[in-house]
């Protein structure tokens, strides 16, 4: 009995020293450590207080500690971190050795804000398909934040990709740049492309509009003319009038370059004739005498006043003007309409007549012409007169052969086989109240300066200046 009191006493003893070791060994506590920006951005002089939570909380202990690993960069004093200089920083909060945690700091130049932006240009006038760049020029020179942001109050006539400008449709649109606030704009005007300059050969078309007629080159008064290997062909949809035979300024006359017409001069792709022949009088009036007449070769060079003849003629005879059939079949009765902007059609004048057939009939008769120029040759009496070796007619009909025989009326032999010449009419008198001017070309070769009797019968070829 007193044995098993001594084993039960032992038994409580052991159990109140196991009690006691594990009251004075508790578990031990893992701490971390935090901040409130893992990163954070400043600029050069600012500051910021970066806030350290410990969990769970620990109470007194050790403080936290604060470093920076580049300090000429950021310091960092009980979480209050200091920009020094632009770059990088890591700083660090440690608490004890149980617990740390990093803040990346990036510091940069102070910024300097945008006080105002310009354009160049401010105002643009584009043709469609244009592209243009515009530049947006910030200040101050040295903003920090230079981007600009660009827009267009129309795309669909001009739209606008980083400043470069690109023009659609006509009308007008503005372009705006802005920038930290600001903005500069630029008013764009987009027209529709101006048609390439006219060309000797080129069609003319009843809307006022020409298209390539294949001249590739041509020297002045028709020499040396080049032309494509395959014509081109009428714009599909167009209504040819005319071909253009002239575009050098100095014999445009004075008078139509007054009235707006410095593009040049159209002869008509018909002949002006009454309806019972192809052919017609110049007049029946013995006594006309309201023009000046032309003798000599060099006077009927320098003649490019087609216009001034022509209206003059319709002013002088007004109801009577059917005694001058051509004049008026070419004012009154031509099948063709005029384009708007154009004179409207009158005869040519004796340089007018001698630029037609210089530069659509071929270098040898644009050669021949060109010696008489200079010469005071009575061309009357036919002293102006030569052979080529080719075709005149067949030359200057070259210039309608992309067009439908019935668009058309080509040049045809008006005087017998045996000179198989086209009698051609000036607007100029030779011999008043006797004889006007023509120039005969042929099949044969003929290039000639003549002069035929006023009811005679010849070709009257309109012409217009635009």
């Amino acid at each position: 009995m007193k044995k098993l009191s001594l084993c039960l006493f032992a038994c409580c003893s052991l159990l109140l020293a196991l009690t006691a070791c594990n009251g004075d060994n508790p578990s031990p506590v893992n701490y971390t450590l935090s901040l409130d920006r893992p990163t954070l951005g400043l600029q050069v002089g600012e500051s910021f207080r970066l806030v350290a939570t410990l969990t769970p909380a620990a109470e007194g202990g050790a403080p936290f500690v604060w470093t920076s690993d580049n300090e000429p960069v950021a310091t960092v004093a009980d979480g209050l971190v200091e920009a020094r200089a632009v770059g990088t920083a890591t700083i660090t909060v440690r608490w004890s050795d149980a617990a740390q945690a990093d803040c990346r700091v990036t510091v940069s130049e102070n910024a300097v804000a945008v006080t105002g932006i310009a354009l160049d240009p401010t105002t643009l006038t584009l043709e469609i398909g244009d592209i243009r760049t515009l530049t947006a020029t910030i200040k101050p020179d040295d903003a920090t934040d230079k981007t600009v942001a660009w827009s267009s109050s129309d795309p669909t006539i001009a739209s606008v990709n980083d400043g470069v400008v690109a023009a659609l449709a006509p009308g007008n649109a503005t372009v705006t740049a802005t920038a930290g606030g600001f903005s500069a704009a630029c008013r764009i005007t987009v027209e529709a492309p101006q048609p390439a300059a006219p060309k000797i050969g080129d069609y003319f078309y009843s809307d006022g509009t020409w298209s390539d007629g294949g001249l590739v080159s041509i020297d002045a008064d028709g020499l040396n003319p080049v032309w494509a290997e395959q014509k081109p062909a009428p714009e599909s949809g167009k209504t040819v009038v005319g071909i253009v035979f002239q575009t050098a300024s100095e014999r445009i006359a004075e008078s139509d370059r007054a009235n707006g017409f410095t593009r040049g001069y159209v002869v008509a792709v018909k002949n002006a004739h009454g309806p019972n022949k192809p052919t017609t009088s110049w007049s029946f009036d013995d006594q006309f005498d309201c023009l000046k007449n032309a003798k000599t070769s060099d006077v009927w060079y320098w003649n490019v006043n087609g216009y001034y003849e022509t209206m003059t003629v319709r002013d002088t005879y007004g109801a009577s003007i059917t005694q001058c059939p051509a004049f008026d079949w070419t004012l009154n009765d031509f099948p063709l309409t005029a384009p708007e902007g154009t004179s409207g059609w009158f005869l040519p004048s004796t340089g007018q007549l001698w630029d037609m057939v210089a530069n659509l009939c071929g270098h040898e008769v644009a050669a021949a012409m060109k010696e008489w120029s200079t010469q005071a040759l009575n061309a009357g009496w036919g002293y102006a007169s030569e052979t080529v070796s080719y075709d005149v007619i067949g030359r200057f009909n070259e210039s309608l052969a992309q067009l439908p025989a019935d668009a058309k009326e080509e040049l045809f032999v008006t005087s017998s086989e045996y000179y198989s010449t086209c009698s051609l009419w000036a607007s100029t008198p030779c011999t008043a109240g006797e004889t006007a001017c023509i120039i005969n070309i042929g099949t044969k070769g003929t290039i000639e300066l003549y002069e035929e009797y006023i009811d005679g019968d010849c070709v009257a070829r309109p012409i217009l200046a635009f």
